[in-house]
């Protein structure tokens, strides 16, 4: 019999034998001279970049939903160690100790690939679709469960804190996509910023899951009104100045917005092959050198869109 497999966000299925679990792909790795924080050295290219996220620790992590793997990235962007075996994996974050944990769909939980060859799973039977993950300064966990339509909130037990966006509007989120923290000027408590995919804006939340303001608006079906207005909002980074990078799937662009107002700024990349071009861009990242990423899957690369003057780059590790 003919097995014919798909892939999308939302679901992705395996063909023939059993894959190796990640536990079964680290086993060892610790003893075997594994490289950062005792992952093995990566063995393959990226080849569908999927969600992209720095730590305040420095690192830089990727995920590669096609290959089932997790990398960590070298300073020039290139993986140098790698996990596989992690089916369905979509959100990728980094704690402050440089572990990077992976949203698996296919587990149903957040797995963070700990020195020597250990992982954790976080949330295993809370979330559904843990498309991506941020950390709050506190070390709680960020869950954007698109399946679920909410965010769920995990405390570093893996126990669920709270969820946010399940109540009525203007509250009510619809198949978030992503999730960012950020400590801007105007608000150095933090705010958690959520893309609201299906309501076509980005929902500005407390940390506690209060709602405060939405930014940006749907995309009329018809019209060639762009700014501020968003089709398929798929990632989100927050500058040191409380910018708001927003990443459309389908425009292939990033839009600007002031944080407070949600005014349109300016938007960069474009649909396309060539350098700087954007085709099923997937995740985003500021990393704190400034340099804006997109983990551009269609083109199977990651692509380094423009660089931030220092005053706008984050302080602390990556925005998210």
């Amino acid at each position: 019999m003919r097995l014919v497999c798909g892939l999308a966000l939302a679901a992705l299925c395996a063909c023939g034998e059993r894959p190796a679990t990640v536990e079964e792909a680290l086993g060892g790795a610790g003893r075997d001279g594994g490289v950062a924080g005792g992952l093995p050295a990566a063995r393959h290219a990226l080849g569908y970049p999927t969600r992209i996220a720095q730590g305040r620790s420095g690192r830089i992590a990727v995920t590669d939903a096609r290959l089932g793997a997790a990398f960590v990235l070298d300073a020039a962007l290139a993986p140098a160690a790698e996990a596989g075996g992690i089916g369905g994996a979509l959100g990728v974050a980094v704690t402050d100790d440089g572990t990077p944990c992976v949203g698996s769909a296919s587990r149903r939980a957040v797995l963070c690939l700990e020195p020597g060859g250990k992982v954790r799973a976080l949330g295993e039977g809370l979330v559904a679709m843990p498309n991506d993950l941020a950390f709050d300064h506190a070390g709680r966990l960020y869950v954007a469960d698109s399946a679920a339509d909410r965010v769920q909130v995990l405390e570093r037990s893996g126990a669920l804190a709270r969820t946010i966006g399940a109540g009525p509007a203007p509250a009510a989120l619809a198949f978030p996509a992503a999730v960012a923290i950020a400590y801007p000027p105007a608000h150095p408590q933090g705010e958690l910023y959520v893309a609201d995919q299906r309501n076509g804006r980005v929902a500005v939340f407390d940390l506690r899951g209060g709602f405060r303001r939405a930014l940006g608006q749907p995309a009329p079906a018809f019209g060639t009104a762009w700014q501020g207005r968003f089709s398929r909002l798929q990632a989100l980074a927050v500058d040191a100045l409380g910018r708001v990078h927003a990443l459309d799937a389908y425009q292939g662009q990033v839009q600007v917005l002031d944080g407070e107002t949600g005014a349109f700024l300016e938007a960069y990349g474009a649909f396309g092959s060539g350098p700087g071009q954007l085709s099923v861009p997937l995740g985003l990242a500021i990393l704190r050198d400034g340099r804006v990423v997109v983990a551009n899957a269609g083109n199977g690369r990651l692509e380094v869109l423009r660089t931030l003057p220092p005053a706008a780059a984050p302080r602390h590790g990556g925005a998210r």
